[in-house]
Formats: structure tokens, sequence, C-alpha cells
């Protein structure tokens, strides 16, 4: 006997709901399983579905953009120097990252 996968479709409601979960900062896992779904369906419907691959996209990209203007707004203000140090060592690691003790730069 062989297993036949059925193949889910995604219809516009858990289209919506994806998205909005993706907004808030989950991951695409976790929207699928929300959803009722796997990760997999989700970006099958994204090929299948380019304006939703769009939307996809943009909901993980806005909460990205979102961190990143406070730790910007954050390290306006000298007394949270540390937020600017932090955006430094991820952005320019070579430059700005943490070292190995005993590390010698050039």
């Amino acid at each position: 006997m062989t297993l036949r996968r059925s193949k889910l479709l995604l219809d516009d409601a858990k289209k919506r709901e994806i998205v909005a979960i993706l907004t808030v900062g989950c991951g695409r896992t976790v929207a699928a399983r929300y959803v009722g779904c796997c990760a997999a369906t989700i970006r099958r419907a994204m090929l299948k579905d380019p304006e939703f691959g769009e939307r996809v996209g943009r909901a993980e990209t806005s909460m990205e953009i979102a961190h990143l203007k406070n730790i910007n707004t954050a390290a306006a203000d000298v007394r949270y120097w540390r937020a600017a140090a932090w955006a430094l060592e991820r952005r320019f690691p070579q430059r700005y990252g943490q070292r190995k003790s005993g590390t010698i730069t050039p």
C-alpha cells in the first residue's frame, strides 16, 4: 500500500494569518503550525502565488527593520552607547567584533 500525501492548499484567510504572524516576528515554522500546515506548504504557495511570496518577504523584513530603527534610536542617545557598539560589532565584525584575548591585529 502506498501512502500519498495530500497537498494542502492555503486559502486567502490562511495566507493573511501567515503574513500577520510573520509580521510580529515569528518564523515560517510557527506560522505553518498555527494554520495547520508545514513550512514547505508555505514555500510552495509562495512559488505558485508571487503576490503572496512578496507579502511574506515584506512581513519577514518589516520586523527586522523595526528592531534596527529601535537600535538606531537608542544609539543616538549617548547614554545608550552599547546599542551603537552592538550594531557596529554585528555590521562590521572584522573591525568592531570582539576578539579573543591575546589576538594581535595588523
